[in-house]
Formats: C-alpha cells, sequence, structure tokens
C-alpha cells in the first residue's frame, strides 16, 4: 500500500497538535486596501475524452483538471496519467478510478510542506506573532486559509483587479493554517503590477520601489515585538534598480530572500525536488529531481559545491477561485522556492533572534544528512536536504 493507518495517525495526532496555534478569524486586519479583489474567473466544464496517453519522461507540463467535471470518464486504467495531473476543490471524479489513485490522500499529503516543518511546529517553533512580508500579484484577501493571519494589504499602481494564481498560492504557503509553514506569522503583502520578458515574469520596477518604500516605512511604525523578519520577492527584477530601497529594508532588520536565475541563496545554488503525489512529503526517500531540471540533473547531483535541495512539487494550495477553493499544482514554477525558504527562515528567526541569512543557509546544510534514493534512474544521492526540526535543534546547542 502507498499509505497506511499509522501513517494517517501520525498526520492526525500533528494536525491535533497545531490546532491551539492556529489563531482566530476573528483577529482583526492591520490596516486593508479599500479596493476589491475579485475571485479569478475558471470557467467549468465538462470532459467526455482524455488526450491519448504519455510517458512519463515527455510529460513536463500537467494536464489540468481544474474545475472539470470527469464523472462521464472511465479512468480505472489512467494511474499514471493521473499522479501528474493538475485539479482543484471543484474538480468532480469519476467514480471509476484506479484502485489506488486516491484525491483525499493527495489532499492531506500535499498541504504538508514536508522538512519536518510540522514537527518542528509541535515542538513549539511556530513563528507566533512574527512577520513575513511578500511582495507580489494580487492576492484574494478574503481566502479562509490565511484571511485571519493577513495583517496589512495593499494595491500599488496598475496591479489589477483580480486574484492572481501565484499571490494566492505564496499566501497560503507562508502563513496558511493548513497549508503554511509559518502559520502563526502575521503576513504584510503589496500588490503590485507586473510584466512577462525575457521568458520570466519581472516586477514593475517603479511600482518594486513604492512598495519596498512603504513597506521600511510600516516597519517603522510596528512594536519591537512584532516586526517583519524578511520579505519575499518571488519574481525578477533589474539589478541595481532598487538597491537602496533593499538596503534601507536591511538596516530595519528585515532580511530580503529575492528569485534568481538560476536560484541561489546566499551564494548556495538552490533546487527544487519533485515528489509523487501519494508518497508521504516527510519521507525523503520518495524526493525525486523537479521536472524543470530536465536533463542536466546528474551533473546537479555530482557537484562538488554545497547545494540545497527543497520540496517544490506537488502542493495542495489556497486557490483564487474562491475563498473556500484549493488548487493542487503538480509542477509548481521554481520561484516558488522563495516564499518557502523565506516562511522557513521566519520561523526559525523568531525562535532565534538576530538569525542571519548565512548562519540560516549553513544550519540547513548542516541539518541534512545524505539521502541516496532508488529510482528508475538509479540510485541518486541528494547530500543536503535540509530538515527545519534539526536545524532548529542544531541552533538551540550553539546558542
Amino acid at each position: 500500500m502507498i499509505y497506511t493507518i499509522r501513517t494517517f495517525s501520525i498526520l492526525l495526532a500533528a494536525v491535533t497538535a497545531l490546532l491551539p496555534h492556529l489563531g482566530s478569524a476573528q483577529e482583526d486586519l492591520f490596516t486593508m486596501s479599500p479596493r476589491l479583489t475579485t475571485p479569478l474567473g475558471v470557467e467549468e466544464r465538462t470532459l467526455v475524452e482524455l488526450p491519448p496517453p504519455v510517458a512519463e519522461k515527455d510529460s513536463v507540463v500537467p494536464w489540468d483538471f481544474s474545475h472539470a467535471d470527469l464523472s462521464a470518464l472511465d479512468l480505472s486504467e489512467r494511474f499514471q496519467f493521473l499522479l501528474r495531473v493538475n485539479f482543484d476543490s471543484r474538480t468532480v471524479w469519476s467514480e471509476q478510478l484506479p484502485q489506488y489513485f486516491k484525491p483525499e490522500v493527495i489532499d492531506v499529503f500535499s498541504r504538508d510542506p514536508g522538512l519536518g516543518i510540522r514537527q518542528a511546529a509541535i515542538d513549539g517553533y511556530t513563528a507566533q506573532g512574527a512577520g513575513i512580508a511578500i511582495i507580489g500579484p494580487v492576492l484574494l484577501p478574503q481566502h479562509d486559509e490565511y484571511s485571519h493571519k493577513l495583517r496589512h494589504y495593499e494595491h500599488i499602481g496598475a496591479a489589477g483587479d483580480t486574484a492572481s494564481r501565484d499571490g494566492t498560492a505564496w499566501a497560503s504557503m507562508t502563513v496558511g493554517k493548513t497549508t503554511g509553514i509559518a502559520f502563526d506569522a502575521w503576513l504584510y503583502y503589496f500588490a503590485v503590477p507586473t510584466a512577462q520578458g525575457g521568458g520570466h515574469v519581472r516586477y514593475d520596477n517603479s511600482a518594486l520601489r513604492t512598495a519596498l518604500s512603504k513597506l521600511s516605512t510600516l516597519q517603522d511604525s510596528l512594536p519591537s515585538a512584532e516586526k517583519i523578519s524578511a520579505v519575499a520577492l518571488p519574481y525578477l527584477f533589474e539589478q541595481g534598480e532598487v538597491d537602496d530601497e533593499l538596503e534601507e529594508l536591511k538596516a530595519r532588520g528585515i532580511t530580503v530572500f529575492r528569485y534568481e536565475d538560476p536560484m541561489e541563496l546566499a551564494d548556495i545554488p538552490v533546487f527544487g525536488l519533485g515528489r509523487d503525489p501519494l508518497r508521504n512529503p516527510q519521507d525523503y526517500l520518495f524526493l525525486r529531481p523537479a521536472k524543470y531540471w530536465g536533463p542536466d540533473f546528474q551533473s546537479i547531483l555530482e557537484a562538488d559545491s554545497p547545494q540545497l535541495f527543497i520540496p517544490l512539487e506537488s502542493r495542495m494550495l489556497a486557490s483564487p477561485a474562491g475563498k473556500l477553493d484549493y488548487a493542487f499544482y503538480r509542477y509548481p514554477h521554481p520561484r516558488y522556492v522563495v516564499p518557502f525558504l523565506a516562511a522557513c527562515y521566519v520561523m526559525l528567526e523568531h525562535a532565534f533572534p538576530g538569525l542571519t541569512k548565512e548562519e540560516f543557509v549553513r544550519t540547513l546544510i548542516k541539518s541534512a544528512p545524505p539521502t541516496e534514493v532508488e529510482s528508475s534512474l538509479g540510485f541518486l544521492r541528494f547530500n543536503t536536504i535540509p530538515s527545519i526540526r534539526e536545524a532548529a535543534r542544531l541552533l538551540r546547542n550553539r546558542r
């Protein structure tokens, strides 16, 4: 069996232990933009046929079953195909599914960020009262997953009025009550306009500069016990355009996590990892090279220099389609490691004040025992898949 009663018992115990820390939906918002955000419209559709089977190695972009009615389809022989699809909480599943394909199990496993984060929270590392900021596309501020932790939300420039997938997912990943890493932290969010360029999403430099300046001002207004620890900048921006604003943030104690291509953190390369949706995210033996690595994965694994490997794929996160909606993202973009790492940092910095980004990265590397997994690609060795729980132990002993 892919999952067991013991697995569900562990998950239930973890969730039960976390419930007292999840906060109250009645907590007041600090300040909100007067502009309204509308849910992202997604067309509901009924599917009567599927594409032909595609080999695993050839499938990079998943088939999208969001808002789809699959009840008319016989999917009983499409197990491998179903492991590579996106879906959401409005997907109507066929009654004819493969024996071991369980959407409800995927839902449970894919809300867990892995890396011993839930266990660290049980140990008391919950970032309660800490702050994390995100600058990104338009958010759905009323989503039930994180609205109780959204303390500041502001539109800047022509950000638009329709909720985005990325923004909603990042809020969910950082402070969501069932999907979040630093779920007890406050979220401060600035929605800014973005544009496509060179194959990447990029910030509008003027709006980004304004958002960073406003974040500095906001930090000055917060009590010392409620300061913002980190800001996530998951899109690209022009080097040198906002250096002064970034320095102002650092001077105010805000650690900056930004997306780079290739992705690095404190000069250490960072790579996302893949996971079969039906595998326990806490079991490192089931992690694999992420799809976006392509054919270069072997050279990445054989590199002599330090690296960080972060679970990225198979995520159940808040959806912008509605305040109770969720979406399963089989292959998220590599930029999703930025809010992930920022939230991990906030979680640890709250317990160990003054933790620098460099010390954070060094500790993550030290927390990672070598992990060798057997796969269809042969034996793969991941030297640095960190454990947040072990990182907390190392920091506690060091201090």
